[in-house]
């Protein structure tokens, strides 16, 4: 991650010497949070796996499979389903938030009660089965 710091910080200073007005985009907001999200995310490998070459074989697991189209092929699709929805919510406008706050705060405490059981057992159903270990329990 460091180093994807000291590249960012170097493509940065060229660019802005370069007066580069396409960085000011929309597009490129976009493209850009796209990728550094799939760069921090290829670096977790490396933090999570035990050596390096488990890492490059998890790495080429991930490209054999966008290779041959089958990512998702033993995915839950129920899962997929609630994974597409979590990433949607991210883009509801504050103000239709603020609105749908309003209307469950209106609802009576019980309704609010079982909206809450609701996502509670939403929470359960798609949690790890068992007690999920210490994230940092390797160090």
């Amino acid at each position: 991650h460091g180093l994807l710091l000291v590249i960012y910080h170097l493509w940065a200073k060229w660019a802005n010497n370069k007066n580069f007005k396409w960085r000011e985009s929309r597009l490129w907001k976009i493209v850009s949070i796209v990728f550094v999200f799939h760069l921090v995310t290829l670096g977790w490998i490396f933090f999570r796996a035990t050596n390096m070459s488990d890492a490059f074989r998890v790495m080429n697991d991930i490209g054999q499979e966008l290779i041959n189209g089958s990512v998702f092929a033993h995915a839950d699709s129920l899962a997929i389903i609630a994974i597409l929805v979590g990433l949607g919510m991210q883009y509801i406008p504050i103000r239709v938030r603020a609105k749908i706050e309003r209307f469950i705060g209106r609802r009576s405490a019980w309704i609010q009660g079982i909206l809450m059981a609701i996502c509670i057992a939403l929470i359960e159903y798609f949690g790890p089965i068992g007690v999920a270990p210490f994230i940092y329990f390797q160090f």
